[in-house]
């Protein structure tokens, strides 16, 4: 990512916030943030700028851990190092 993108944070107390700008213009996608909420350390919105300006946002909301059990043993062991 270092290579194809300039990233930057701004952080407040209630949010952490990462911009991602491609270095390129032929990138179909103008920018891309990420932000995470400190305190639950869980990420809370992605959103991106298109090249014609259009902003899409996904807020994620009301997001609970995932208890361990067979789905979360059988995807770890599916996966090969």
């Amino acid at each position: 990512m270092k290579n194809r993108y300039r990233a930057t944070a701004k952080s407040t107390r209630r949010r952490i916030e990462w911009r991602f700008a491609p270095k390129e213009k032929l990138a179909e996608l103008a920018d891309r943030e990420l932000v995470v909420d400190p305190a639950s350390q869980r990420l809370v919105e992605v959103s991106y700028h298109d090249r014609e300006g259009n902003l899409t946002r996904f807020s994620i909301k009301g997001t609970t851990a995932v208890p361990p059990g067979p789905v979360l043993a059988a995807s770890r062991d599916s996966v090969e190092p």
